[in-house]
């Protein structure tokens, strides 16, 4: 907000550089921090009870001599889990090794064997299943609601694992085959026999992002990857549309979360967060006045109803008595572009048009408060609503347009992940990126 300040001391502030302030303050209500929490669910206990329950709680493991062999198969996939970009200690392989030790097979200790190697199967399952997260994505909306389907998946796998042959396929079956994924898999087994650990670390990131994104096999998909500043939309695993996006600044990063997009708003208001009105802007209006028309702002009171602002005396109200709220009017300079794709995030983060387009000639765009700004909204639009807008209205920038909501056929999932190590390389590499976001 440094040129809200040299507005108010009068300095002069060109029209572009003012653009570039109702841009940055716009974004300011999309503050937030990326803090991650762990998203597994795997070993789920409800789902190895169901799993006992449904076979009338007969072992599997240890129900006879075949149950060896499916142990030491179990055993040797999770030995080798790390080349898929997941941990063997989460799966207490140590302890399931400790049992295969153990000549005594009292029927006590058999059924609590029994459920250890079914727990860890059940991890290992869902982990290929939509990847494995101890510091990814803050809040997976979509995971939440697609946790019973995939439940009922890999439950459904697993009753089907009555051979090692079953058991290799049902894995086989969980893991992406995409040429992206196997060239990040490559590069994890080379990274893997060099002891390069810090580039381990990247890839397995990049290999479970990649299952929790492509694997459910969405219909529409948008996957915006902070850390390369690109976003990628995709339907039935197929890349239709790439663009360039504007993210947060290291100081504001974007929040790493996925939620759906269901409408796209054309000619949108910017409705200023009170925060920003009461703290930024009312300053401003006691020494400018004038500086709402220059911007274009309007002033509503407590039932939406547009203010003279000119009528206002601005020196009664404070940050605890002011009783509007300030909106920008419709059209190309307002700071969120004449296009905004609203998500159902916890954060108030949405993607939007921008009236600063120089900024996508960046080759770092980490310039916003955390929303994310958009290289091609328009074909965004034409893609996710199926069918093409009219470009020259928009392009138009009409003054004063009443905003259009329109309803998507199908809300579309939205990923906002930060990845450093991506296969975009035309010739077949692994392009890694810088850690701006110092997430180490």
């Amino acid at each position: 907000m440094d040129l809200l300040a040299d507005i108010a001391q009068g300095v002069k502030v060109w029209p572009g550089r003012m653009k570039h302030l109702m841009m940055t303050a716009a974004c300011i209500g999309c503050v937030l921090t990326g803090g991650a929490r762990g998203l597994t669910t795997a070993g789920d206990p409800d789902m190895v009870a169901t799993f006992y329950t449904s076979r009338s709680n007969k072992l599997l493991w240890y129900a006879d001599s075949s149950g060896r062999i499916l142990r030491y198969n179990l055993l040797g996939l999770l030995s080798r889990c790390g080349s898929q970009g997941l941990e063997p200690d989460k799966y207490s392989l140590n302890i399931l090794q400790a049992y295969e030790q153990q000549h005594d097979q009292r029927t006590d200790q058999a059924a609590e064997a029994d459920r250890r190697y079914t727990r860890a199967f059940i991890n290992y399952l869902e982990d290929l299943l939509h990847g494995a997260y101890a510091d990814g994505i803050s809040d997976d909306a979509l995971l939440k609601k697609e946790q019973s389907r995939d439940q009922r998946q890999i439950l459904d796998l697993l009753a089907r694992c009555t051979d090692s042959a079953a058991m290799n396929s049902a894995v086989k079956s969980l893991e992406p085959g995409d040429q992206e994924y196997l060239l990040l898999k490559n590069a994890l087994s080379e990274a893997l026999d060099k002891g390069q650990q810090d580039t381990i670390c990247l890839l397995k990131t990049a290999l479970n992002h990649y299952r929790r994104i492509h694997h459910p096999h969405y219909p529409k998909c948008v996957e915006i990857n902070i850390a390369s500043g690109i976003l990628r939309y995709y339907e039935h695993d197929s890349l239709m549309l790439s663009m360039k996006v504007v993210a947060g600044r290291p100081s504001t990063p974007t929040p790493r979360f996925s939620a759906y997009c269901d409408e796209v708003i054309l000619y949108p208001y910017w409705n200023v967060p009170h925060s920003i009105a009461v703290n930024e802007f009312l300053p401003l209006c006691k020494k400018l006045p004038g500086v709402l028309d220059f911007m274009n702002m309007q002033v509503l009171d407590r039932k939406g109803h547009i203010v003279d602002r000119n009528k206002i005396n601005w020196q009664l109200y404070n940050r605890n008595n002011f009783p509007y709220r300030f909106r920008q009017a419709t059209g190309c300079d307002n700071a969120l572009g004449v296009i905004k794709f609203n998500l159902d995030s916890p954060y108030g983060v949405y993607l939007h048009d921008t009236n600063n387009k120089l900024s996508f000639a960046a080759k770092k765009r980490y310039f916003s408060h955390g929303c994310i700004r958009l290289e091609k909204p328009m074909e965004l639009a034409d893609q996710l609503l199926g069918r093409k807008l009219d470009h020259e209205f928009l392009e138009t920038c009409l003054k004063q347009e009443q905003p259009q909501t329109l309803q998507l056929s199908a809300p579309v999932p939205v990923f906002v992940v930060y990845i450093r190590a991506v296969a975009d390389d035309p010739g077949g590499n692994v392009t890694y990126y810088d850690d701006v976001y110092n997430l180490k």
